[in-house]
């Protein structure tokens, strides 16, 4: 979809539902989990937080709340592609 964003395009026959029966289920039961918590697009993430309360963000959340959502610790990363999901000082 990426290469041909804009562009007009067909499925192949092997890509459909008929033949992907499985897939399709677990696409159409993905949409329906995301309708359930507002989340309109991707990314979105859905995690616990330290006081077990569901919590929803949708949209890629900042670099420096990742760590508290994944429980994972802060990795240094300088690509400046990533900087308009850094926080903004000023």
């Amino acid at each position: 979809m990426e290469e041909n964003h804009g562009k007009p395009w067909t499925a192949s026959a092997q890509a459909g539902e008929a033949a992907q029966p499985a897939v399709a289920a677990a696409i159409r039961q993905n949409g329906e989990l995301m309708q359930r918590f507002g989340i309109a697009g991707t990314p979105g993430v859905i995690w616990k937080d330290n006081q077990g309360k569901v919590q929803v963000k949708g949209g890629m959340p900042r670099l420096a709340v990742l760590p508290a959502i994944t429980g994972l610790p802060e990795q240094k990363n300088d690509d400046k592609a990533l900087d308009k999901f850094r926080w903004r000082r000023g």
